[in-house]
């Protein structure tokens, strides 16, 4: 039987299309496949936690392409919810990129910053902000920057959080400019400063605290946190501690108290009124008695026993000084005296006695000298002024003898330009005893006149008038 040529034809179309559509279904499997970018968020951050308002704060982005060509992939940024930047970045295959973008803030508060709904952080925008400059172990520098602050009030800044021994724990400052820019430097050595302190034999300093700042100063709050064991190392107690204000001159003691007690510390707070020094610790006065003058003054009754003391004041704080005057060994007057430092003034203390006698005087328990007081000086209240020896020691310059028949005062009979006595005798009876004889010569002579006798009828008295 003969094959049917058709047939054989219709198989081999068959198996011929069916080849065609293998070989083509192959070849599209083989086929490279088109090249597409991968773009990976990977993560966000802030170059701050804190800003001024008005500062701009850099929010970064980083994006990573794991796809086999570049792309291009859209960045978004927004603050508490609202959008307030956009960026188109171009990222090629294969690469990690970081991307920046700068925000500042008008209005002080927090924000919650995001990039593409990925937290970025969390910003503290702020009106006044400090950042640790410098820490060592003789202290810590804190770079206060503010803008916009108000002038009319004082403004808190924030510290960082420290762990010395003695360390500014608390800044709120009024100035006469909205803008400023300060530098704050606590000490825990003081000698490290470089400022003039006082003597370690009249001081006993914890730290010191150096201002600068470029406007003025109105009156600035400090707080400050000093360790138990700080002031044990400068023998001081917790209740003995003061601030002192540098005004150029000396160091001036501020109101200072203790706010909050800790465990194992003490916080302090203070307040200054310019741009300076603070030393903080105990600082003394160095007060003494360089020189007395004795002297005496009549009263109505007697005399007045009068003391003069100069008080010199060697420290760099003003100070107080007890004086006493002691006579014949009993304290008869006392009071208390105000040196300022690196000064001097003068006490003056006064006794009274009405008996004549040696007094012997003694000032803030050192004797000065003694002083005679005579009868004539206490029964008539003439003038007994002191002299000074280089010793300190006083005599009785002006003693006078009472001979019952004097006036009770000279000076009530006599020009005040006549001494009261000449070589010991008063000058009453020197002026009455030269009154007689002058009368007496007078007399003669007159008698002399009236005479006769002799040729001519006149008698001279041998004497030619």
């Amino acid at each position: 039987m003969q094959r049917d040529i058709w047939s054989h034809g219709k198989r081999g179309r068959r198996f011929a299309t069916l080849a065609l559509v293998v070989l083509l279904v192959g070849g599209a499997a083989v086929a490279p496949a088109a090249a597409v970018p991968q773009m990976v968020f990977q993560n966000a951050g802030l170059s701050e936690t804190t800003a001024l308002v008005g500062e701009e704060v850099t929010v970064t982005a980083t994006v990573e392409n794991i796809g086999d060509t570049g792309g291009g992939y859209t960045l978004e940024f927004t603050r508490n919810g609202t959008q307030f930047a956009s960026q188109r970045v171009s990222v090629p295959s294969e690469t990690r990129l970081t991307f920046n973008q700068s925000v500042a803030f008008d209005s002080p508060g927090t924000y919650q910053i995001r990039v593409n709904g990925n937290t970025a952080g969390f910003l503290t925008v702020q009106r006044a902000v400090a950042r640790v400059g410098e820490t060592s172990a003789s202290g810590r520098t804190l770079n206060v920057q503010a803008r916009s602050v108000p002038t009319d009030d004082s403004y808190a800044v924030a510290l960082p959080a420290s762990n010395q021994s003695f360390r500014l724990d608390g800044w709120s400052v009024q100035t006469t400019g909205s803008n400023y820019e300060q530098v704050l430097t606590a000490y825990t050595d003081p000698s490290a400063s470089g400022v003039d302190l006082p003597s370690e034999s009249q001081s006993s300093l914890v730290g010191l605290l150096t201002v600068d700042s470029n406007v003025t100063i109105e009156n600035a709050t400090m707080q400050f946190v000093i360790n138990d064991s700080r002031l044990q190392d400068a023998g001081l107690e917790q209740e003995a501690v003061t601030v002192f204000q540098y005004d150029g001159s000396r160091w001036v003691p501020l109101e200072t108290t203790v706010v909050e007690e800790r465990t194992q510390s003490a916080v302090y707070e203070a307040t200054g009124t310019a741009e300076s020094e603070y030393a903080v610790g105990q600082i003394d006065a160095s007060i003494s008695a360089v020189d007395t003058v004795l002297r005496t003054e009549p009263t109505a009754s007697g005399q007045q026993l009068i003391v003069e003391a100069e008080l010199r004041n060697d420290g760099s704080v003003d100070g107080t000084y007890e004086s006493s005057l002691s006579v014949n060994g009993g304290e008869v007057n006392a009071t208390t005296t105000t040196v300022p430092a690196a000064g001097e003034t003068t006490v003056t203390l006064t006794h009274e006695v009405t008996d004549a006698g040696t007094y012997q005087l003694s000032f803030g328990g050192t004797s000065v000298g003694s002083i005679v007081i005579t009868e004539g000086q206490v029964t008539s209240g003439t003038d007994g002024d002191a002299e000074t020896t280089e010793s300190g020691t006083a005599t009785d310059a002006a003693e006078s003898t009472d001979t019952g028949s004097a006036p009770s005062d000279i000076g009530d009979v006599l020009p005040d330009s006549v001494p009261e006595s000449v070589l010991g005798i008063d000058t009453l009876y020197v002026g009455s005893a030269v009154g007689i004889v002058v009368g007496i010569l007078i007399g003669v002579l007159v008698m002399g006149r009236r005479g006769g006798g002799g040729p001519g009828g006149r008698n001279t008295g041998g004497f030619e008038l």
